[in-house]
């Protein structure tokens, strides 16, 4: 009986990893976790859009930036670094992960709008938006709760659960 070699190990990890991703999504719950979190990110583009409308109104030059600058800022915060770097990371959330993804960009949407209406400097308003974002992050177990990048899962871009 030979080995697998490196390659061909990489391969079946895959292929797990992409059966365990399937029938993730074929849960109804994982399903409407997920539609519920993309209209929440309608909404949350949409405090983006009127953000980016203060922002110039104030001078700044390149805050069409911010729609990444954002999301970068929620998935830090919830994911960690590392995680928040792996494309489509969602699809490897579980139903409970990504409601609670959809909250935090829930609330920093509202902050967003709340600094807003305050009439800040835009800069502030990102920070105050960030500052609620890594608060409730805090609060129910930060980082520590969601996938983790680990070990050699990294140059697979899986995610893996820290439970």
């Amino acid at each position: 009986m030979r080995a697998f070699t490196a390659m061909e190990e990489r391969a079946v990890s895959e292929r797990l990893r992409r059966a365990r991703q399937a029938e993730r999504r074929a849960r109804v719950e994982w399903q409407a976790a997920r539609a519920q979190g993309k209209l929440v990110r309608h909404q949350a583009t949409d405090a983006i859009q009127r953000f980016v409308q203060y922002d110039e109104l104030q001078g700044s030059t390149h805050a069409s930036h911010y729609y990444s600058n954002f999301t970068r800022m929620v998935n830090v915060a919830f994911l960690g670094e590392q995680a928040a770097k792996v494309p489509h990371f969602r699809d490897n959330l579980d139903a409970g992960q990504l409601m609670t993804l959809a909250m935090g960009e829930r609330v920093a949407g509202l902050a967003l709008l709340e600094s807003m209406a305050l009439g800040p400097p835009y800069k502030d308003c990102f920070q105050a938006a960030k500052a609620r974002v890594t608060t409730m992050a805090t609060m129910i177990g930060g980082v520590g709760m969601f996938p983790q990048l680990a070990g050699p899962a990294n140059s697979q871009g899986s995610l893996r659960t820290a439970v």
